[in-house]
């Protein structure tokens, strides 16, 4: 197969290597590459951080670990993206990935770098991480996920597929994971070690067992750690009389522990340490006890505590521990630490602290820009954001959110801040922790000064991406304006007439969140009511995520007020779908696509025009289930042909040759595809038909499918499910694809290529195939061997799964899937294009099933079906079993009109599974 001619691309690159010897390293990836990807590589190095540094890592991994990079890269267009912007911008990290290249699967994953983890994902990750390294000490191991965890965050960060707040959100729930497991641990030895667990004494006379818990502060309390931040923690304790029940007191005890838990988090390994443990914050700073008794905490922050102190509390909350004892004490120091009423020597206090911090900052930076510290900077904007919470807190409790950008809106939404100065100060805040990001992740260390060097000055505002920064002047000059608007922002005025003093504000201009609920509220008694409902409750949390998105500029809220009637009818989605909410918070103005049909955005490229119509269409799904109440069947049906439409005319944008053929298998191949779905292509070709041309063809039709960027993606696709599986051919001849279906494929084989179907190209190609199949179909049917196998690989599919799986377990989708397919095989019955209901309608009418048994596979097939859709509505993810969460839980069982829907699954499944037994019994 020839590749591109090197001198032609890299005369056409748009970027120059620095070090000896990267562009031999450069054309021997080249060469190592598909041609998709030798044709991409250009662009993905010049827009890397560090081109140098990309290609050398690139040719590391493609040397040591060709099989797996080169499989991750051809099942999805993402996955070389992300190698290259991760290598080009953080050594630390691109050797992490070298040392753990199971970690491609991920990139390879349709969801793995989109899909945000939550702090459950985070405790079931660990969990499985453990079980394959039982042997490593736990600090090694705590310090070896975090680095692989970072991995995948970065990555995502690099690529723009989250936004900041989601970024930190999820360094800290990761952070908080970690601590839970270590103190998991050591209080587990130290039960071991005292034999028990220390017992308190009430006033009253009763024994109870003490409570212990780990809280966050700074940055971690705020939920927006960086990569390399200490972290803030207060040890915290109860502080009644000592029950005696072990051989130390209580103090004691908790004292030890405390210790453990510091040296297992700070201690340094092969994989670093950690966390750097940051203690000071606590009652009485370092010379104060290491753990602190509530009470004895309470009263120290209510007599001796500096301002600072009381100030570094706005940011408290539970880490890990007894989380009642930690509640009860953040509850407690609230009243604290906000000023009640407002007075003008808080504002006063305030302004000159901060003018004491700028003077500060002028005398210790000597040279170079410092993101963190200097004018302008990150503690700049933290600063005056906390003191503007303390000022209007104590009268507006609303006001006390604890992470920097979060609290800016809210200060906004208030009118504490202006419009100009809101979106002024959230931009330059997002833009300098990206920038602390890169500079902490280029080598692992804590870093916030820009480097000296101007190549690594454009290298690090290279990988910052288009439209941002470019230059250490023009950063000086916003970090100027930045810290100019924090004094301005605390400049004072006061009321003559009552000495009441005010936060001098300017610019007040579009309407912020709060503005617009207010006039939504106006507009709509429903709208009125929802946004009037008891804080957490879920269909307000939804409706103000949206709303945050549709205030964010002028134009969006002027849509918004045109849709009023829209989002009214609309609140039933909210009360119900994760799915539809997480749509629109981030493309607030397609909330019409839930009850219509949109038209082409003919100012987007094709490819942005597809992912646009790709996420109206799931909306228009979620509209059709729960506004319009259409039956599960015909909501995927009209899905699945939805995503037929795109998929012809990505291959029309893929220029594509003649004797060409895409084909679909799974879900889409008989109409059930849903909402999070892969779609399983095949692609065939006819011998005329160029195997260059046609394999250009097909990467680039997957890479516009399943590629990410700000309008989203189409759709994730899969192409294993061709003739000899990912170590075949992308695009397969006609001639070999009936060549395989002669004398290699096996029998699971035939039930997925049962369901072939033409989604786009050669009719003729499609009818070779099916002419084969029949005759795939015909030779297995007639073996002896065809049942004994589908029931083994049946069987290992169950094993691995575990019992709660609707799709997997026993008496599954998967049962049904094979028991259908099975009897469609021997009955020589076509699949493609039928839903379960339909081939199973057929299969009774043959007489291949019993009427009792076709009932029972009827009523099965349509539980599972609605199951599955509404859990994707619900929480926005599919899964094996039903939501934990008691709330997502609650609206899958009203979605699917069940009031004990685990009982009635565990039922279905039973009858399901004494039906396939029946037919593959040993």
């Amino acid at each position: 197969m020839t590749r591109p001619d090197k001198n032609s691309d890299e005369a056409g690159a748009s970027f120059s290597f620095k070090e000896k010897g990267s562009g031999a390293r450069y054309s021997k990836v080249q060469k190592l590459l598909s041609v998709v990807g030798a044709s991409q590589l250009s662009q993905l190095i010049g827009a890397s951080g560090n081109p140098d540094q990309a290609v050398l890592q690139l040719e590391v991994l493609l040397q040591q670990h060709t099989a797996e990079a080169l499989s991750a890269f051809e099942s999805s267009a993402l996955a070389l993206r992300a190698c290259v912007a991760l290598f080009g911008s953080s050594q630390w990290l691109g050797q992490t990935l070298l040392q753990n290249p199971d970690l491609l699967q991920l990139f390879a994953r349709p969801m793995g770098l989109v899909q945000a983890r939550e702090i459950e994902d985070f405790r079931e990750q660990f969990a499985r991480f453990r079980l394959r390294s039982h042997q490593t000490p736990l600090a090694m191991l705590l310090a070896r996920f975090k680095r692989r965890e970072y991995v995948r965050i970065f990555t995502r960060e690099l690529l723009g597929l989250a936004s900041l707040a989601e970024i930190t959100t999820e360094i800290s729930a990761l952070s908080d994971v970690l601590i839970e497991r270590a103190l998991m641990l050591c209080e587990s030895d130290m039960r071991r070690r005292y034999q028990g667990w220390p017992q308190l004494r009430s006033e009253d006379g009763r024994v109870y067992p003490a409570r212990f818990s780990v809280l966050a502060l700074g940055k971690l309390g705020g939920n927006e750690l960086n990569y390399s931040s200490d972290i803030d923690l207060l040890y915290l304790c109860d502080d009644a009389e000592d029950a005696g029940a072990i051989s130390i007191s209580a103090r004691e005890f908790f004292t030890r522990l405390a210790q453990d838990l510091t040296d297992i988090l700070s201690k340094a390994s092969a994989d670093g340490h950690v966390f750097r443990v940051d203690l000071r914050l606590r009652p009485d700073g370092k010379s104060g006890e290491m753990v602190a008794g509530c009470g004895q905490a309470l009263q120290y922050y209510r007599g001796v505590a500096q301002d600072w102190e009381l100030q570094a509390l706005l940011k408290l909350r539970p880490s890990a521990g007894d989380k009642t004892l930690a509640r009860e004490f953040v509850e407690q120091a609230q009243e604290l630490i906000y000023c009640k009423p407002l007075s003008l020597s808080a504002i006063q206090t305030a302004a000159h602290s901060l003018e004491r911090i700028r003077r500060g900052v002028v005398r210790r930076v000597t040279h170079g820009l410092d993101v963190k510290n200097g004018l302008g900077g990150l503690r700049e904007i933290e600063f005056v954001t906390q003191c503007l919470q303390r000022v209007h807190g104590g009268g507006e409790p609303w006001l006390r959110a604890s992470g920097t950008l979060f609290a800016l809106q809210k200060l906004h939404d208030k009118g504490h801040i202006g419009d100009a100065e809101f979106r002024e100060l959230g931009a330059t805040y997002v833009l300098l922790r990206g920038i602390e990001h890169r500079l902490q992740c280029r080598q692992g260390a804590p870093s916030h000064r820009l480097p000296d060097l101007p190549d690594e000055q454009a290298a690090l505002f290279r990988s910052m991406g288009e439209g941002s920064v470019g230059s250490a002047l023009d950063l000086r000059k916003i970090m100027n304006s930045a810290s100019e608007l924090c004094a301005r922002v605390l400049r004072l005025g006061s009321g003559e007439a009552t000495g009441e003093a005010v936060a001098v504000t300017a610019n007040l201009g579009a309407p912020g969140a709060a503005q617009l609920r207010r006039e939504l509220a106006l507009r709509s008694k429903a709208l009125a009511s929802a946004l009037a409902a008891d804080v957490g409750d879920f269909t307000l949390g939804n409706l103000q995520r949206f709303l945050a998105a549709a205030s964010t500029d002028a134009e969006r809220i002027r849509t918004t007020l045109e849709n009023v009637e829209w989002i009214e009818r609309a609140l039933p989605v909210f009360a119900q779908s994760v799915l539809a909410t997480d749509i629109l918070a981030r493309h607030p103005e397609d909330i019409v696509a839930l009850f219509r049909s949109h038209g082409p955005e003919p100012e987007k490229s094709i490819s942005d025009q597809l992912r646009i119509a790709a996420r109206r269409y799931t909306l228009r799904s979620v509209g059709r289930s729960l506004l319009e109440g259409r039956s599960v069947w015909e909501t995927l049906r009209q899905y699945s042909e939805d995503f037929e439409l795109v998929i012809r005319q990505a291959l029309e944008a893929a220029d594509a040759p003649e004797g060409i053929a895409v084909m679909a298998v799974g879900r889409l191949a008989t109409c059930e595809l849903d909402a999070l779905s892969d779609a399983d292509l095949v692609f065939l070709r006819s011998a005329e038909c160029d195997s260059e041309k046609a394999e250009f063809c097909a990467r680039s039709l997957v890479a516009m499918l399943s590629s990410y960027t700000r309008e989203g993606s189409v759709i994730a696709v899969d192409t294993r499910l061709r003739p000899h599986g990912s170590e075949g051919e992308l695009v397969a001849s006609s001639r070999q694809l009936a060549q395989y279906f002669e004398s290699k494929a096996k029998a699971w084989e035939t039930l997925a290529f049962g369901k072939l179907r033409l989604m786009a190209g050669s009719e003729r190609l499609a009818d070779g195939a099916a002419e084969s199949l029949s005759g795939l179909r015909k030779r297995l049917a007639a073996s002896p061997r065809f049942v004994p196998e589908l029931r083994a690989i049946r069987k290992r599919i169950a094993d691995s799964s575990g019992e709660m799986s609707l799709k997997t377990g026993p008496g599954g989708l998967y049962d049904l899937d094979f028991l259908i397919g099975m009897l469609e095989t021997k009955a020589a019955l076509p699949a493609a294009g039928k839903q379960l209901h339909k081939r199973l309608e057929v299969l009774l009418g043959k007489g291949a099933l019993q009427a009792d048994q076709g009932e029972a596979l009827l009523h099965a097939a349509a539980l599972f079906r609605r199951v599955d859709h509404a859990i994707r509505v619900v929480e926005g993810r599919s899964r094996r079993w039903l939501p934990e969460s008691d709330v997502l839980r609650a609206r899958v069982e009203q979605m699917v009109e069940s009031q004990d829907l685990a009982s009635e699954l565990s039922h279905e499944m039973q009858r399901v599974r004494a039906i396939f037994d029946s037919f593959f019994h040993d």
